[in-house]
């Protein structure tokens, strides 16, 4: 499976079982109002506070995409636990440790090894 497949399959997943995001920039907009309604502070004020909220929610939408990398290098570290169990877990979180593919590209190309090692 790819990670488009997977990541559609995680946006579904969410879709279906109704999940609902909120930052935390998002939760205090939310007092924020709130405590503004309570106060009978001006409508104008009100306006420009849902004006803010509104462009925070549609941020917050659009972080799931931002994110989406390391969203489907997650999802396949517990598939891999789920299927393969830690061993894995620990095989795939390997295929996408940045360190450890340098270090094996150092290792498989023979001149810039030796040079690394002073062995020229």
């Amino acid at each position: 499976m790819n990670n488009d497949d997977l990541y559609s399959q995680f946006e579904k997943y969410l879709t279906d079982q109704k999940f609902n995001y909120k930052s935390d920039a998002e939760v205090e907009i939310d007092k924020l109002l709130k405590d503004a309604q309570s106060k009978k502070l001006e409508e104008g004020l009100l306006t420009d506070i849902k004006k803010v909220k509104t462009q925070l929610e549609k941020i917050d939408n659009s972080e799931l995409r931002i994110y989406k990398n390391e969203i489907v290098r997650e999802l396949k570290n517990e598939l891999a636990s789920r299927y393969m169990g830690n061993e894995g877990r620990i095989k795939e979180s390997l295929n996408n440790d940045l360190q450890v593919q340098t270090a094996l590209k150092i290792i498989n190309n023979t001149p810039v090894y030796k040079k690394l090692l002073n062995l020229n």
